[in-house]
């Protein structure tokens, strides 16, 4: 039996997909909220 030849029932797949869909969402709602806050901080002065 090699790598690929067995699918899971559908029932695993549909929770599989759900938890990577949850995991996805959480890290790039994270990535999206840090650029926010990143880009209201002031820039820095040129000179000092």
């Amino acid at each position: 039996m090699a790598a690929g030849e067995l699918t899971p029932d559908r029932e695993i797949r549909r929770e599989a997909r759900s938890l990577l869909y949850g995991f996805a969402e959480f890290h790039l709602d994270r990535r999206i909220r840090s650029f926010s806050l990143l880009a209201r901080q002031p820039a820095p002065a040129l000179t000092p």
